[in-house]
């Protein structure tokens, strides 16, 4: 109520508004306040620039907002144009905090998807390999290493910069250290690029 949408301004003070309505948004979807995901869906709807309307997207999916999925084709179908934008559409997803293998498989086979496009690669994965319940599975780490396996031949140099990801194997507990060390042989030895 204190931070009410107002009209689009750039300046320090209204950019800081913007970011504090953001995170008091997230606050009060974690915190269940009643009407949280009114607010969201307002401030989503009445959005004056991107950082409202991608904050309330954002909130929405992390906190499984119902009908955060027709939110998301709105965004998609609003902004399918700017690849840039496009990019935090696949990384909110990617990033979610329910996110599942599942949920990364349909964004790497979305048509949208482009293998070619660095930027569009690491706004899944690079998303994807934050969230570590998900990551540190067999299923996670069969999608991770295929993508880096992917990317050996056609982009090496952002394939090494993803695996960066597995650099500390060793440091993890079992079964995870043993899974994430037997990829990375199985990489070795499919692996092309130096």
């Amino acid at each position: 109520e204190q931070l009410p949408i107002q009209t689009y301004e750039d300046s320090p003070e209204a950019r800081g508004a913007r970011a504090l309505r953001n995170v008091v948004l997230d606050m009060a979807l974690t915190a269940n306040v009643a009407n949280a995901a009114q607010w969201a869906q307002h401030q989503y709807d009445n959005a004056g620039c991107m950082t409202e309307r991608f904050g309330a997207l954002a909130a929405m999916v992390n906190h499984q907002v119902a009908g955060v999925s027709d939110y998301l084709v709105d965004f998609y179908e609003r902004f399918q144009e700017d690849d840039l934008v496009i990019d935090l559409w696949f990384s909110v997803q990617a990033s979610a905090d329910k996110v599942n293998t599942d949920d990364i498989n349909a964004l790497l086979n979305h048509t949208d998807f482009d293998w070619n496009t660095p930027n569009r690669v690491r706004s899944v994965i690079s998303a994807f390999t934050a969230q570590p319940t998900v990551l540190w599975t067999s299923e996670g780490l069969d999608i991770y290493t295929d993508v880096i396996q992917r990317l050996d031949e056609a982009n090496p140099v952002l394939a090494s910069r993803l695996l960066q990801v597995l650099a500390r194997w060793y440091t993890l507990v079992e079964p995870q250290r043993q899974m994430a060390h037997e990829q990375l042989l199985k990489l070795q030895q499919q692996a092309s690029s130096k």
